[in-house]
């Protein structure tokens, strides 16, 4: 009897991380990928990416110059990435990048960001399919207003 009681503690305990936010690991040694409106700040360089770059779900034209999409590695190495963003209209935009690897003494975390003008982009929900090294890691939502 004691050994169910201290199993279903265990379980409990896990689904109590998962519940509260620990990090999850995503495909592809990515931690997450959102968007933002946020330049790098001075003086928060050695801050985590989550600090940086404010997590933003609706842009405006009148007042987001650009949406920037953030990817976060867990490592420093190489990386292919491909991101095909679809419009409201249904049209598909296709962004690569090829990341060398960092050398040397390398602290914190490694981030890709991409940038789209909302000048540029038509009004309504946009769809990002994000893949890295091959491996879909995957869709991602926006909305311009």
């Amino acid at each position: 009897m004691r050994a169910t009681a201290i199993g279903c503690s265990l379980v409990a305990l896990i689904v109590l991380g998962v519940a509260i936010g620990e990090p999850q690991t995503l495909p592809g040694n990515v931690r997450d990928v959102w968007f933002t409106t946020s330049e790098t700040v001075s003086g928060r360089h050695n801050t985590s990416p989550e600090r940086r770059f404010e997590r933003v779900e609706t842009f405006s034209r009148e007042t987001d110059k650009s949406v920037i999409m953030v990817i976060v590695f867990n490592d420093h190495g190489s990386h292919e990435v491909s991101a095909v963003r679809t419009g409201p209209d249904g049209k598909a935009q296709t962004h690569r990048a090829s990341l060398a690897p960092n050398s040397g003494s390398v602290r914190g975390s490694r981030t890709h960001r991409h940038r789209w003008d909302t000048s540029k982009l038509k009004v309504g929900t946009h769809t990002v399919e994000v893949v890295v090294d091959d491996v879909l890691i995957g869709k991602y939502s926006f909305e311009l207003k």
